[in-house]
């Protein structure tokens, strides 16, 4: 039996919206604004291809958190597939209904392009989505006890009875229909995410399907399917601070401190995501400039440059890399596409390079509004 306040489900209504500061608020709207930007400044293939990366990005981070390792490839190659997507120079990869990378964005896309209400049906049928190995129940609550221990095992955290669960989802999901709406996207989110988490309603996979749903809610907030950026990426990041404010739920304003963190990385997470589209752009006057010059780059080179655009955080390329999204080279080669490159000086370097296009901190880009609580 639970010991006696220990957990956050043990407190009094603690599955509904907590009294949150008003800097908590402003710093949700003004979050909220620059997205609204973001998305307005981009064209639709800078959406398609940002959109496309953004996913996969999320789903790997997603599933690495919980030691599970995806391909990125068969990511994006899945992504385009099931959205209909064709982005010039790009290649879906073949793949089968039954790879686990394709199940993974099965359940993904199910949840974001779903706009009925959330219903504990929903919810066990995204989860069955995410099956990847035999153990263990998937599609369904579970009915066992749920208590996670640390290395020594020391009981780090207790779920709540499995009898409660069903009970427990349906408020869950009266919650998220009725109150959520009423907050800003990302606090809505951060709840969200919190309290399934606490729920721990699913023998395994509530941490992938928790941070499917706060996406979901952030998507809701901004009346996109999905969002050009990937906090899975950033609470990968930084694990250590992500589950330190999972474990002090329980603490006085311990709730607030987890929205404020959320709030953090989405601001890290906006930050990156101009940066990638300010390469982007940049990227493209590179290929306008060459094209006006009566030389222009090869398709493969065009590829090649927006891969490595697309990640902008990324210090080291090589041809390999760089092609891994070509949809038909034909007769041209990477290392002879990527030696040119560095001989125009449109890459810099050898085969250990940075776009030259790009850099840590592009011409115009603004820094987001940084939390009032760091």
């Amino acid at each position: 039996m639970a010991e006696e306040g220990r957990w956050f489900w043990q407190q009094p209504d603690w599955l509904s919206t907590p009294i949150l500061s008003d800097e908590t608020y402003a710093f949700a709207n003004q979050l909220a604004e620059s997205e609204r930007k973001l998305l307005g400044d981009m064209g639709v293939e800078l959406y398609k291809a940002t959109i496309v990366q953004s996913i996969a990005d999320n789903l790997h981070c997603s599933y690495a958190i919980e030691g599970e390792k995806l391909d990125e490839n068969l990511l994006r190659s899945s992504i385009m597939k099931r959205l209909n997507m064709d982005i010039p120079d790009w290649k879906p990869s073949g793949m089968s209904r039954t790879d686990r990378e394709d199940k993974a964005v099965q359940a993904a896309l199910f949840l974001l392009n779903d706009k009925e209400a959330l219903s504990p049906e929903k919810l066990e049928e995204a989860h069955a989505m995410l099956k990847t190995e035999e153990r263990g129940t998937w599609g369904k609550f579970r009915s066992t006890s749920e208590c996670i221990r640390d290395a020594q095992q020391n009981v780090v955290y207790e779920a709540p009875p499995a009898e409660d669960v069903p009970e427990l989802m349906g408020q869950f999901c009266r919650w998220w229909n009725d109150e959520r709406v009423t907050l800003p996207a990302s606090i809505g989110a951060a709840l969200g995410h919190a309290f399934f988490v606490v729920i721990h309603p699913f023998e395994d996979g509530n941490g992938r399907m928790a941070r499917l749903l706060a996406d979901k809610a952030m998507a809701l907030g901004m009346g996109e399917p999905y969002r050009p950026y990937s906090m899975s990426s950033v609470i990968y990041q930084g694990l250590s601070q992500y589950y330190r404010a999972l474990d002090q739920l329980p603490e006085e304003n311990g709730i607030q401190r987890f929205v404020t963190l959320m709030a953090h990385m989405q601001s890290d997470v906006l930050d990156k995501a101009m940066i990638r589209m300010e390469s982007v752009k940049n990227m493209e006057a590179v290929i306008s400039i060459a094209e006006a010059s009566g030389t222009p780059i090869t398709p493969l080179g065009r590829a090649m440059l927006k891969t490595m655009a697309l990640e902008p955080e990324r210090k080291i390329w090589t041809p390999f890399d760089a092609s891994r999204d070509v949809r038909d080279a034909g007769d041209e080669d990477p290392w002879d596409v990527w030696n040119d490159l560095v001989k125009r000086g449109i890459i810099q370097g050898k085969n250990i390079v940075s776009p030259a296009h790009l850099s840590s901190s592009p011409n115009g880009a603004k820094r987001r509004p940084r939390s009032p609580h760091r």
